[in-house]
């Protein structure tokens, strides 16, 4: 297989894009809008999450300002049972101790994954059993898309 074929018409017409922005910075919020933030309470595993969330609140008028405020699951559902907090972020269910009805919702599906398709020399079929451990992945995410600039990759 000559190096060349990547660059071939047939792999360009097949590729796929993904697109890449960037969110607004974390004090956004504070910059542009004066009003006072409507805290939340509870979960750090949601912390970076609620970074992105609040400039979608506070950038709308009909919208209020919001504000993570990252503590135990459980310092934060007491702290919302107890009219401390508009809302609690929390990881699970929580025990009710007082009357106030209060209802979970959804709030993050986290995920990624990765997908390969490497084939054997002499066309003898497909490797199943990739192992990734972090540094692969990362230099996998890093290293250039271009062709190497040291020579030609070894065929195969």
């Amino acid at each position: 297989m000559s190096p060349a074929l990547w660059w071939s018409a047939s792999n360009w017409n097949n590729r796929f894009t993904i697109p890449i922005t960037f969110g607004l910075p974390p004090d956004t919020c504070d910059i542009l809008d004066q009003r006072p933030a409507t805290g939340f309470y509870g979960s750090e595993l949601l912390a970076q999450a609620a970074l992105q969330w609040s400039p979608a609140y506070c950038l709308r008028k009909d919208r209020f300002k919001f504000q993570l405020n990252q503590m135990s699951d459980e310092a934060g559902w007491n702290l919302m049972e107890g009219g401390g907090g508009a809302a609690a972020e929390v990881s699970s269910e929580h025990q009710q101790r007082g009357s106030d009805p209060v209802g979970y919702a959804p709030t993050a599906v986290t995920g990624f994954s990765i997908g390969y398709v490497i084939d054997r020399p002499d066309n003898v079929g497909e490797y199943t059993n990739l192992r990734l451990d972090a540094r692969l992945v990362a230099k996998l995410l890093t290293r250039p898309t271009s062709a190497p600039a040291w020579g030609p990759v070894t065929p195969g």
